[in-house]
């Protein structure tokens, strides 16, 4: 065994990594501290200590979890019944579940046929409609091209038009009043 293999062991464990092995150090400070204060006379003291640990998560490790264990069997022998304690929760996992097909979780439920007809339904409708849609905008767009009304795509070109219509029959205009003067002999020449 190396040296850090050995720096590495804490309780009487021997922990995977540094910054375990820094944590089983740190709950046994927090277990030196608890016991300096336990009062094991008072066996409702030491269930509130004990839910207190596990409600907070204070003890995570192998050390920590077998003080607590520790906990459990003082409380199971001073008379509390086992329904009446919390069970020890273990936040770590044990195996290593390798990747085969049956290992992978397959699904419990299954959706409806009915549900996901309908889902299907709603989704063609949805479908139907933005079409509609669509068509309807296209529309409302060659309207406007082709409007004669002015907007705000054709306001230009509608207004360069009436000026020069207005142009034009005033030019005719102008031409049949001149004509009818020499008509007349009106023209001063």
């Amino acid at each position: 065994m190396n040296q850090t293999d050995r720096e590495r062991i804490v309780g009487g464990y021997q922990f995977g990594s540094e910054k375990d092995a820094k944590l089983a150090q740190l709950e046994e400070k927090k277990i030196d501290q608890l016991e300096g204060r336990m009062k094991y006379e008072d066996e409702f003291q030491v269930k509130v200590v004990y839910e207190k640990a596990i409600e907070n998560r204070v003890f995570q490790t192998p050390a920590g979890l077998s003080y607590l264990k520790k906990l459990q069997k003082f409380l199971l022998e001073s008379g509390y019944d086992e329904k009446e304690i919390l069970p020890i929760p273990v936040y770590t996992n044990f195996t290593q579940v390798t990747k085969t097909e049956e290992t992978y979780l397959r699904p419990v439920i299954k959706p409806s046929t009915k549900k996901m007809n309908r889902m299907q339904n709603q989704y063609r409708g949805a479908k139907i409609l933005i079409g509609i849609l669509v068509v309807v905008i296209v529309i409302m767009f060659i309207i406007t091209i082709n409007g004669k009304n002015p907007n705000i795509i054709n306001y230009e070109n509608a207004l360069v038009d009436k000026y020069a219509a207005w142009e034009q029959e005033l030019s005719e205009r102008e031409s049949a009043v001149r004509q009818k003067e020499q008509e007349l002999g009106l023209t001063k020449e």
